[in-house]
């Protein structure tokens, strides 16, 4: 499973994910991702066949289920609670890259599904 996470997550989770062998970009490391809207980071991770990870639950929801009424899939939504995982809280970074790296480790499928990380 290849991953994209939105630019409310610290870069370093991709940084620590890539030295673990995994296949992730992060929004926050790229000028050219950053000015982005959703929808297009959302065909885009369609078209490389990567599973997003956001906070912004309401807009990928969004785009995610107009995706499925639209009789297409997409590679999977995995959601990060902001009270499961405090943004601003030092931790988080390190819990949000233990919580993805168990699901990875699971090669389970989220093809067209949505994940809650916890």
């Amino acid at each position: 499973m290849k991953l994209l996470l939105d630019e409310m997550l610290s870069p370093r989770i991709a940084v620590e994910l890539r030295q673990r062998g995994y296949d992730v970009i992060a929004v926050a490391e790229s000028a050219h991702l950053r000015r982005l809207p959703d929808d297009d980071l959302f065909e885009l991770a369609i078209r490389e066949h990567r599973c997003v990870v956001s906070r912004n639950i309401a807009d990928f929801r969004r785009l995610a289920i107009a995706t499925l009424h639209a009789a297409q899939t997409h590679p999977g939504l995995i959601l990060v609670s902001n009270r499961r995982f405090p943004d601003g809280d030092p931790h988080s970074p390190g819990r949000i890259t233990a919580k993805l790296t168990e699901l990875l480790t699971s090669k389970r499928s989220l093809a067209s599904e949505e994940h809650w990380l916890g």
